[in-house]
């Protein structure tokens, strides 16, 4: 006598959970870490303080994360005027 071997449930022509989720939810890639000069960084934060545009704006519009400008900012803020952010 000969058996069939059975695997669990019969195939239902449902994909299993992992094939199913492949792809649905792309993670994003983390960004390269970028270094600028204490020139750039005290020019963008110059732009931040003259009020023209938001530290978002001032951001997106250089393609920087919003996170670093606010950090530039405060830094520059407890650095005193005159100061170079580093």
């Amino acid at each position: 006598m000969s058996l069939t071997r059975f695997d669990g449930h019969p195939r239902s022509g449902v994909r299993p959970r992992q094939a199913v989720h492949d792809g649905e939810h792309e993670k994003k890639k983390p960004r390269p870490r970028r270094s600028f000069t204490p020139e750039f960084k005290a020019e963008i934060v110059e732009l931040c303080r003259r009020g023209d545009r938001s530290i978002r704006e001032v951001a997106q519009d250089f393609d920087l994360t919003e996170t670093a400008v606010r950090q530039w900012v405060r830094q520059a803020e407890v650095d005193g005027p005159g100061s170079v952010t580093g």
